[in-house]
């Protein structure tokens, strides 16, 4: 028993890794294809790093609370979005590199409604009944619709 309660200690750390280590690459992806690392590109980092770290000391302290995977969850769909926006194929674009482009945007509105939920379930760790479901359900809707839209009619800029 005690061995399964180390194993689900490091399991947080181990997804903190993980997430850390997916950005990195993000990050280095970004600097091979040249683009611009702006104010607002370190304002990301900071959000995709920071979360899942928190995240983790979170869940390794109190496993069976919901906050600290909820922000393991956020830094790791959110790692996976920059990573999709890092990536800057040239011409002509391969059907794979579309649907790499195209994940993007869900992936970040994905992050985004795991924010909000964060948010609604703070500090218990429970959604309470009534009007929050209904907006987290509202929100999960609306996200499905982006997500299909975003990849039936996808835009290359």
């Amino acid at each position: 028993m005690a061995a399964a309660a180390r194993s689900n200690a490091r399991l947080p750390f181990l997804a903190a890794g993980v997430g850390l280590v997916t950005f990195v690459a993000a990050v280095v992806m970004v600097i091979v294809v040249a683009r611009e690392f702006g104010t607002d590109d370190a304002l990301w980092v900071a959000v995709w790093v920071g979360t899942p770290v928190v995240g983790a000391m979170t869940a390794a302290l109190r496993p069976h609370h919901s906050v600290g995977w909820l922000m393991l969850a956020v830094g790791a769909v959110g790692v996976a979005s920059q990573f999709c926006y890092s990536y800057a194929p040239g011409r002509p674009i391969s059907d794979l590199q579309a649907l790499l482009i195209g994940a993007g945007d869900p992936l970040l509105y994905l992050a985004m409604i795991l924010v909000c939920t964060l948010v609604l379930m703070f500090p218990d760790g429970t959604l309470a009944p009534g009007w929050r479901r209904h907006l987290l359900l509202a929100a999960c809707l609306t996200w499905l619709v982006v997500s299909v839209t975003a990849f039936v009619a996808p835009t290359l800029s």
